[in-house]
């Protein structure tokens, strides 16, 4: 599950809501959408199981990539249109700032 508005995006794999000002960009390769944070160690600290809090700062250290990853082909919505609404949400948040 997914939920997108103006104050934050929650991820239900991660069960975590991830703030428009700790985000630094939303990235789609075309079969993943890459949750980049400014500092993803935050929000691995945060994650309700340790596996996965060791395993992300392991993968993060290791490749410097994000370890937050939403698969779009798990998302009932057009690719499209859930890139316009990060967008706009995310340049709703910028302006606030």
């Amino acid at each position: 599950m997914l939920i997108i508005n103006e104050s934050f995006v929650f991820v239900r794999k991660y069960n975590l809501k991830f703030l428009w000002s700790d985000i630094d960009e939303m990235v789609n390769d075309g079969t993943m959408l890459h949750i980049v944070l400014y500092d993803p160690l935050v929000y691995l600290d945060r994650m309700p199981n340790l596996f996965s809090q060791i395993y992300g700062k392991l993968y993060f250290t290791v490749t410097q990539n994000t370890p937050f990853k939403i698969r779009l082909d798990l998302i009932d919505i057009h690719k499209n249109a859930l890139l316009e609404t990060l967008n706009n949400y995310s340049i709703a948040s910028e302006q606030k700032t």
